[in-house]
């Protein structure tokens, strides 16, 4: 745990979980979850409060709707289904209705480019690389991997020129995010590897998540200025969404995006060999995610999602050292989910703890903070942690006034 979440948990050890054994499941982010967790037995679902954390008690009988084959995937929610080379051909809303591939068009295509810059090759992507066609891998199978009530998953095996690619496509109950995981054995020379989802949005600017913020680039090339933000750099995630309906591509590691039109493309791996011939050549691991969802990037909660894709709650052996009897414990509390706590940590030069915060929507917003230890003081730093102004606590509560996009630091000092 970070240091500033272990501060938090020591603070309760006096009033919670005495004599309990079993698993403890803690939750980093700044708001409630309810999610599908990996436990030594299995999967289960637990709910988990804000920057705290919550004994998992015994697995709900769920009737899920999860069914699986080797061509489809689906929950009440979604279905998902593949075509016989191990591309998806269909990805159905359930829930509202709608086709979210492009008709007659694949997603999750995995494409082989040519990858030659003119100059600096391991920094740089030249757009010519798409006048030559890609090469698609080959299937060699695919199979059920998973079918329980909480999550199903197909494997899949793609081998290309040099590469070979294993993934596991998961849905878990109750959501519509598809995972993919993947392990790619790479060995190839002067190439690079995208995947692409032809969806169907119409939106002439798409959206992709920078550091404490996002930022909107052109889905078109009318303008030279266009055609060279054909590569954006994203964070988390990217987003093309209309008013009333939207696909974001959640990633854990890959920063390389392209949505031009209507289709979404993550640059997954390179293979330049100046000026080191064995940059990348070895076994990657990496995982992303397609997440549908109903209006804009906000209304769906793109940002949160992304969040909870990088940040899975933590599962923890729990021998009953805390005190109490309470089975849940929450150590922050925001009353507004636009806001996001970003880091907590020990603060630098003393024992008082360093809260972090951003707005993550681009609007005004004021904010109620709750903390439930015991704070004895509490000012607003600068990023060098030196105390600026002093904040009121009642009850408990501080309160702030975001800006768009605006991020505060807190300090506070505990009783």
């Amino acid at each position: 745990l970070k240091e500033g979440e272990t501060k938090l948990l020591e603070n309760a050890e006096s009033h919670h979980l005495e004599g309990k054994q079993g698993l403890l499941v803690y939750n980093s982010l700044s708001w409630d979850r309810d999610e599908i967790v990996e436990i030594p037995e299995g999967i289960a679902r637990v709910k988990v409060p804000s920057l705290g954390y919550a004994m998992l008690h015994d697995p709900i009988d769920l009737n899920t709707g999860l069914n699986v084959t080797e061509s489809q995937l689906e929950n009440d929610l979604i279905r998902i289904v593949l075509n016989e080379q191990g591309f998806i051909e269909s990805i159905y809303d359930k829930e509202l209705d709608r086709e979210i591939l492009v008709e007659g068009q694949l997603g999750n295509v995995f494409k082989l480019y040519e990858d030659q810059p003119i100059t600096y090759e391991a920094w740089d992507v030249d757009i010519f690389y798409e006048e030559i066609p890609p090469v698609l891998p080959k299937l060699v199978s695919k199979h059920v991997m998973e079918h329980g009530k909480l999550r199903a998953s197909i494997a899949i095996k793609f081998k290309g020129e040099k590469f070979e690619l294993d993934q596991i496509i998961s849905l878990s109950e109750g959501s519509k995010r598809i995972d993919f995981h993947t392990t790619v054995d790479w060995n190839e020379d002067q190439k690079m590897l995208r995947v692409d989802f032809p969806v169907k949005i119409k939106s002439q600017q798409a959206t992709f998540e920078i550091q404490y913020g996002h930022v909107k680039r052109n889905t078109h090339s009318n303008t030279s200025w266009d055609m060279a933000q054909f590569e954006v750099v994203a964070h988390k995630w990217a987003d093309l969404s209309q008013p009333n309906y939207g696909v974001a591509l959640i990633n854990d590691c890959k920063y390389g995006h392209k949505i031009k039109d209507n289709v979404i493309s993550l640059n997954l791996l390179r293979s330049p060999k100046s000026p080191d011939a064995e940059a990348d050549i070895h076994e990657h691991e990496f995982s992303y995610a397609l997440f549908p969802h109903a209006g804009d990037h906000l209304e769906g909660k793109v940002v949160q999602e992304a969040y909870q894709f990088n940040f899975p709650m933590k599962v923890l052996p729990f021998s009953g050292k805390l005190g109490g009897g309470d089975s849940d414990y929450s150590g922050v509390r925001l009353n507004k989910d636009n806001v996001i706590i970003e880091a907590l940590k020990k603060a630098e030069y003393s024992n008082d703890l360093i809260i972090r915060m951003y707005e993550s929507s681009g609007i005004d917003t004021d904010l109620e903070l709750t903390c439930a230890e015991n704070v004895d003081k509490a000012w607003s730093t600068n990023l060098m942690e030196e105390n600026e102004e002093r904040f009121e606590i009642q009850d408990g509560v501080m309160k702030l006034h975001f800006n768009p996009f605006e991020i505060h630091t807190l300090k506070l000092k505990f009783k």
